[in-house]
């Protein structure tokens, strides 16, 4: 079930079928596309994707939370700012390690 509203205005134009289309800037069917960003209801608050960089950042009240990026074919990214975990985070790294022996 779809519930648009008590009203609908199409200022351009709009294609309904397979797929949904408003203006180029919003596109849904197999996938959803933006054109550049989605804002939240509290005030600079936004997920975008920044082409300058190939970045995808998350923004909270204007301070950037996190960043997903890549590097060398290969993915990752950075957490900006304080985070907190419901779960022990740990982690183990081999260089760091002298003396290794089998059990």
């Amino acid at each position: 079930c779809s519930r648009l509203g008590s009203s609908m205005s199409v200022l351009d134009w709009m294609d309904l079928g397979a797929s949904l289309s408003i203006r180029s800037v919003f596109r849904c069917g197999s996938h959803a596309s933006v054109n550049n960003r989605i804002e939240f209801q509290k005030a600079n608050t936004y997920i975008q994707f920044s082409t300058t960089d190939d970045q995808f950042q998350v923004y909270v009240n204007g301070k950037r939370g996190l960043s997903v990026f890549e590097k060398s074919t290969v993915a990752g990214g950075n957490l900006h700012g304080v985070w907190y975990s419901d779960n022990l985070v740990h982690t183990s790294d081999r260089r760091l390690k002298t003396n290794i022996r089998p059990l």
